[in-house]
């Protein structure tokens, strides 16, 4: 046999080319099996697996939704966790769909299969979020820094602190836009506990909140981009009285009419209420001062051609 071997060898040595093809094979057929392994290793899951995963995908929910609120409440975050640990969860989520299938051979497999989705979109809308905290982050400070401004009647600064960051502010409300997509694609229902449920809830709340408020400031803070006089015009009128010309009295009324202060004041409560104030109070002066000086007169002594007065308004 040792001769035999040593036979083989000889013919390698003299023959280069031989020699490379079997080191080729050698090569090509360890990596066939070692694919293979690494492929069925992969594919190791069981329904079993599940539960600890749908749990795993609610924590990362939360996480991402404490996070958030910290972002709504100061504008800062804290990272309390590591994008890919929730990314390894999805994909364990994803090949347990990919090996499932529709299988419902059981009351349990049923109830889990029916809530696969569900935790994928979970888990899936937890891992956008967290990725994209800082962009979130900085489309809200930048939002509240142009709205403060607007508060305070300095216009111009207001404009040009948002249209330096007009970008960063629409690709968080896209972001947001997109995280509350997913999450609306959740059959509340099917989640397995009711703390899952109330973990949806409030994720789901606390996007659309940031969401919404971003999206009507930035309407607001377009308006004011848009016509910047309507707005200095307004914060005169409130400061000094006096009146709006025409345009300027029913453009802000449409203002009022159509923009959602309520949802604003997630992004600057203070600053969404003075806005608010300056606008009204800057309407009402025009309103008060046009009645004046439209009001008819009449007799102080009815009968008598003297003594007439203007008629007193209440306010």
């Amino acid at each position: 046999m040792l001769a035999k071997i040593r036979k083989v060898v000889k013919k390698l040595k003299d023959n280069p080319y031989l020699l490379a093809m079997l080191i080729a094979l050698l090569l090509y057929t360890s990596s066939f099996l070692i694919g293979l392994f690494r492929s069925g290793e992969a594919e190791e899951v069981d329904i079993r697996d599940l539960p600890e995963a749908f749990v795993r995908a609610a924590r990362y929910l939360v996480i991402y939704s404490e996070e958030l609120e910290d972002i709504r409440i100061g504008g800062n975050y804290t990272t309390r966790i590591d994008p890919t640990e929730i990314d390894n969860n999805l994909e364990l989520l994803l090949k347990l769909e990919k090996k499932i299938g529709g299988r419902k051979e059981t009351s349990l497999e049923t109830l889990l299969v029916e809530a696969l989705d569900d935790y994928i979109r979970i888990n899936n809308a937890s891992s956008i979020g967290v990725k994209s905290l800082n962009i979130t982050a900085e489309g809200y400070k930048a939002s509240k820094l142009a709205l403060d401004l607007l508060a305070l009647c300095r216009v111009e600064e207001a404009i040009q602190a948002y249209q330096a960051s007009q970008s960063t502010i629409k690709n968080s409300t896209y972001i947001l836009a997109e995280i509350h997509s997913l999450l609306l694609l959740v059959e509340k229902e099917d989640l397995l506990s009711t703390d899952h449920r109330k973990i949806y809830g409030w994720a789901i709340t606390n996007t659309s909140t940031l969401l919404e408020g971003l999206y009507w400031t930035n309407q607001l803070l377009l308006l004011a981009t848009e016509n910047p006089s309507v707005f200095k015009n307004a914060c005169r009128v409130a400061r000094e009285g006096g009146q709006l010309a025409y345009s300027d009295e029913k453009f802000i009324s449409n203002i009022l009419d159509s923009i959602d202060f309520g949802k604003i004041s997630s992004i600057s409560s203070s600053s969404s209420s003075a806005i608010k104030a300056t606008l009204l109070k800057a309407l009402k002066s025009t309103q008060q001062g046009s009645t004046t000086a439209t009001a008819p007169l009449q007799s102080s002594e009815e009968g008598s051609g003297a003594g007439y007065k203007e008629v007193e308004e209440d306010d």
